[in-house]
């Protein structure tokens, strides 16, 4: 007698079988929905398509998907090889005859189970070039048997096969071989969740890389309907395409080889690259590229090792992450657990601060600064105002913020010849608030004036000198001599008070240096969190948080924004600070309040609003006051 008793599973219940196929149906529910779903037909007629071209049979390599509002149906169609074994796919989901072909990207034949979640019937009607050798179905004698019926219910683990004629797979394509998926009769409301957006963009996010290659051709019919029961609209038709990163820089990261007892068995390489994006956009997001294929539906930053991390989600990081060392799980969501995994997670840790950097960079050159005079006052001010409540502690924020004139306090940077890495150097830009220091005096360079209708025009200081024709020695001064009118830069111009010096606001210094030139400057530390402008015309949302740059992040492209900046400027521009005081309060408050029920952020959100307007008018009714006084 043994020490103990082996139980094997059984499932000879047709609930308990059933049970098992919708749990398919429910893990594409709860990772994206019937987009993602619906990629499992694609993916299976990739590998068709792989299939015909292997054993020489001419196809063009398309897939089309149709999405046909009218009749609430969705078709994928391809000319791919067609079902060769139609009783293995019937008897036996989940075992997939392409397991271990490194050839093909569908490995665990779960994609005909996905539908159960979403319609009642999905059918296949497959044609293919030959008749497999021993095949027996039924339908009529006189069909050739290389059309094929197949019909899935969602509500039975039976599944009806039965020869048709050729006829039936003509209506959809004029291929000579293929497969047609129908997916109908959709269970209430799930057809209208079915955004078109989201099948291409999941589409070309999934295959995209083999559209590069040209391995296929994926097209996305649209079939509207009616409008407002007028007529008939036309039908629209998508070709996919893959993410192109021609137009961003890319990060220039080496190669990390995986050495296993010395021996090379594989390398990470880096496709990451910086964008122009306006906000953060999930389908940018960086993601791991496995055999030309993303792995899972996610990105890095949706994976635990790295959801904590805000490099992975920032607006301005896209692109892949490839190790050819790694396996995939048997779900085909994640990579495999292991050494391998392990070590590929430490080496994308590793680097993050990199990274970080870069963006860092990258975001000071496409961030503008518009109303910079007005925005900074209105950050500082309500950065005291949050201070005094005890509400945040801008201390956290290790980013450029609002220059702070608090304290005076001051930093003297030193300065680099190019741009570069070392985070101890500083370069010049165009615009900021630095000063050089040069023999002991301020010296200005780049300086950005005010132009002035009256005056005479002079040129700016190219040196340190005094006013007039001469110049004087080692001391800041003023302009030289009248400025020519070049139509570009207008100078200095002369007024009864003087010539109108250059404002402080220049020569920004931009962290990250090559070789230092020797030289120093010196601004105000920066502290707290900022405020920016980034136009995005496209997007719903009028304001972010950019955790990397610690900047409140204004949609200058949205209809509300505009509509208070069309307005104007002077006396006007009150109800533009409202709004943008109202946007920073709640960024502010989303990251103070942080885990507290909608229902509970949005009150105190709006206790913060009211009890900052309130102050405002309160000072405004004081500075009225005063102002009527002594004009008395």
């Amino acid at each position: 007698m043994t020490d103990e008793t082996i139980f094997t599973p059984r499932l000879d219940e047709e609930h308990q079988v059933l049970s098992a196929l919708q749990m398919v149906g429910a893990g594409f529910e709860t990772r994206g929905g019937a987009s993602l779903m619906l990629t499992e037909a694609v993916e299976n007629g990739v590998d068709s398509i792989i299939e015909a071209k292997k054993n020489k049979h001419v196809n063009k390599k398309e897939i089309k998907i149709i999405i046909d509002k009218p009749k609430k149906k969705v078709i994928v169609i391809d000319d791919g090889f067609g079902f060769q074994d139609v009783r293995h796919v019937c008897e036996k989901p989940f075992k997939s005859l392409k397991a271990g072909n490194a050839d093909y990207t569908g490995q665990f034949a779960r994609g005909l189970q996905g539908f159960r979640s979403f319609c009642q019937n999905l059918t296949y009607i497959t044609k293919r070039p030959l008749v497999p050798n021993g095949e027996a179905l039924g339908g009529k004698e006189n069909f050739s048997k290389k059309t094929v019926k197949i019909s899935f219910e969602n509500s039975s683990i039976k599944i009806a096969a039965h020869y048709v004629g050729d006829e039936e797979f003509a209506k959809y394509t004029e291929s000579n071989h293929g497969a047609v998926a129908i997916y109908e009769n959709w269970k209430q409301g799930e057809f209208d969740k079915l955004r078109k957006e989201d099948v291409i963009r999941r589409v070309e996010h999934h295959f995209g890389e083999l559209i590069r290659k040209g391995e296929i051709k994926i097209t996305i019919h649209i079939e509207e309907g009616k409008i407002r029961g007028i007529g008939p609209e036309q039908a629209r038709d998508y070709d996919c395409s893959h993410r192109d990163y021609s137009m961003y820089e890319q990060i220039k990261i080496d190669p990390v080889p995986f050495v296993v007892d010395g021996i090379k068995n594989g390398e990470i390489k880096f496709n990451l690259y910086l964008t122009n994006r306006g906000r953060p956009d999930r389908w940018n997001f960086p993601y791991i590229l496995y055999k030309d294929r993303p792995v899972g539906d996610g990105f890095l930053v949706e994976t635990d090792e790295f959801r904590d991390t805000p490099v992975w989600e920032s607006q301005f990081l896209s692109g892949y992450v490839t190790s050819d060392f790694c396996q995939i799980n048997s779900l085909r969501q994640a990579l495999k657990a292991g050494t391998e995994r392990d070590f590929f997670y430490r080496e994308l840790k590793k680097i993050e601060p990199l990274l970080e950097k870069y963006i860092k960079l990258h975001a000071k050159g496409i961030y503008h600064i518009r109303l910079q005079k007005h925005i900074s006052d209105l950050v500082m001010d309500l950065q005291k105002f949050l201070k005094v409540k005890r509400i945040f502690d801008f201390k956290i924020a290790h980013s450029d913020g609002i220059l702070s004139d608090e304290n005076n306090e001051i930093e003297v940077i030193e300065l680099a010849k190019s741009k570069g890495l070392n985070e101890n150097l500083e370069v010049p830009n165009k615009e900021g608030s630095a000063i050089e220091l040069a023999n002991g005096a301020d010296k200005v360079e780049s300086s950005q004036v005010n132009s002035e209708s009256e005056g005479t025009e002079y040129k700016h200081q190219e040196d340190t000198g005094g006013h007039g024709d001469g110049k004087a020695e080692s001391k800041a001064g003023g302009p030289d001599s009248p400025a020519e009118k070049d139509g570009i830069d207008e100078g200095h111009k002369e007024k009864e008070d003087g010539a109108n010096k250059p404002s402080q606001n220049n020569s920004l210094y931009e962290e990250g240096g090559n070789e230092s030139n020797q030289k120093r400057a010196r601004r105000h530390k920066p502290r707290g969190f900022g405020m920016t402008m980034q136009e995005d015309e496209f997007s719903e949302e009028p304001s972010w948080f950019d955790g990397v740059g610690s900047m409140v992040v204004i949609n200058s492209g949205h209809p509300r924004y505009q509509s208070r900046f069309t307005i104007g400027f002077g006396k006007h521009i009150k109800p533009l600070m409202q709004y943008l005081a109202e946007l920073y309060l709640w960024e502010i408050a989303k990251i103070a309040f942080k885990g507290e029920q909608a229902d509970k952020l949005g009150a105190k959100y709006l206790a913060l609003k009211f009890e900052y307007f309130e102050k405002e008018l309160n000072e405004e009714a004081n500075s009225s006051t005063s102002i009527q006084e002594e004009a008395t």
